[in-house]
C-alpha cells in the first residue's frame, strides 16, 4: 500500500501490483536504472482548506512537494518525494529510496 501524503497529512491511497527489476545486468556495469510505477488511487481525500495550501504554495514558490511511502511488493519500504510544478518542470530526479526487509529477500 502506498500513500501520498502532504505535510504529514495522507491524501491519497492505493495497492501497487508486484512486479520486478532483474537488476543483474545493471550490477555488472555499476548504472543506476529508473523504474515507473503506475498506482491507481483506491481513496482520495482533501479538504478544500488543504487544496487552498497547496494552490498557495504553488503560487508562492511554483511547486509543491508530496511524500511517497508504502511498501512494494517484492521490493520492500518506498520513501520519495514527488513534485507538481507550475511553469516548467526540472530534469532533476526526486530523492527516492528503497529498504528491502527480509521478508522481501528473493
Amino acid at each position: 500500500m502506498l500513500r501520498v501524503s502532504y505535510h504529514g497529512v495522507v491524501l491519497a491511497w492505493g495497492r501497487v501490483p508486484r512486479f520486478c527489476v532483474d537488476g543483474s545486468s545493471l550490477r555488472r556495469r555499476r548504472s543506476a536504472s529508473v523504474a515507473s510505477v503506475v498506482a491507481t488511487a483506491q481513496g482520495f481525500v482533501m479538504l478544500e482548506e488543504m487544496r487552498q495550501m497547496i494552490r498557495a504554495e504553488i503560487n508562492a514558490f511554483g511547486s509543491v512537494v508530496f511524500d511517497v511511502d508504502g511498501s512494494l511488493p517484492g521490493l520492500g519500504r518506498l520513501r520519495c518525494k514527488t513534485f507538481l510544478f507550475q511553469g516548467e518542470p526540472t530534469e532533476a530526479l526526486p530523492p527516492c529510496s528503497i529498504q528491502r526487509s527480509a521478508e522481501e529477500d528473493f
